[in-house]
């Protein structure tokens, strides 16, 4: 008996080629139409959070426009942000700037100091929102710029020496200011029934007379040039001041005031 030959006629495709190739152009626009999306997704995301960046350092701007007209109305808490005339103020707890919700968040770092947070949040896509926060920090310039904060009273070495232990001596003032700052006033205060009766500054006797503790002591005006440090050379009092704590109150030219405690006199 003969046997039958199967003939594959050349250059044709069969079947189980085409289902191939169908399934692998089918993976292939897949791949494409994914890769075209996520493409516009990521550039979608990243033209939002660049958005959100500027509206967070218009924030932290605003804030410091805020502090410049006065460092009392950077209130601790948490607002929003409008404008008015070309000034910024809070408003509410948060502003939105097309689907962007912005907050500023103030709070206290020390007397002078505020740390301010500015956020801003979007939703990124159906499933996931987005977030940018900057971080400052701003002073009370204003406060800064007063002569007793360029003063630096050092009271570390201070102690009761001279005869009967009546003066006390090793306090020194240093000028850390770009200009000359002056004293003009001090107020001593302490325990028991002493009295002050002189006080020398540089050497210089600015005051004498008797007065209790407590008293505001109307000085010569005595200026420290920038960078000088001068001694405290004496306080003189009626009475033994060894164990003694002495708090002084030194007031300047402009107003401003910087309080220092002694150590108990050695």
């Amino acid at each position: 008996m003969q046997k039958e030959r199967l003939h594959i006629k050349p250059g044709g495709f069969s079947i189980i080629e085409l289902i191939v190739a169908a399934g692998l152009m089918l993976l292939l626009a897949t791949a494409f139409t994914g890769a075209v999306l996520y493409g516009e997704e990521g550039t979608q995301i990243a033209g939002q959070r660049m958005r959100a960046t500027l509206l967070a350092e218009e924030g932290i701007q605003a804030a410091r426009n805020v502090r410049d007209q006065s460092f009392s109305n950077l209130v601790d808490s948490t607002y929003g942000l409008a404008q008015s005339g070309g000034v910024w103020f809070a408003s509410g707890a948060s502003d939105t700037q097309d689907i962007f919700t912005r907050s500023i968040t103030v709070s206290p770092v020390d007397a002078v100091t505020k740390q301010v947070v500015s956020t801003v949040t979007w939703p990124e896509n159906a499933v996931r929102n987005g977030s940018v926060s900057l971080t400052t920090y701003l002073t009370n310039t204003q406060l800064l710029a007063t002569q007793a904060n360029s003063l630096v009273v050092n009271v570390a070495a201070a102690n009761a020496a001279g005869v009967g232990n009546v003066d006390m001596l090793g306090v020194t003032l240093k000028n850390v200011a770009s200009s000359t700052v002056t004293v003009t006033q001090i107020q001593a205060s302490w325990s028991g029934v002493a009295s002050i009766t002189q006080v020398l500054l540089n050497a210089v006797t600015v005051w004498s007379g008797t007065q209790s503790s407590g008293s505001i002591l109307n000085i010569t005006d005595t200026p420290i040039a920038t960078g000088i440090t001068i001694p405290v050379t004496r306080f003189r009092f009626t009475a033994d001041m060894t164990g003694k704590v002495i708090t002084i109150i030194f007031t300047m030219l402009d107003g401003s005031t910087k309080t220092v405690i002694t150590p108990a006199l050695p």
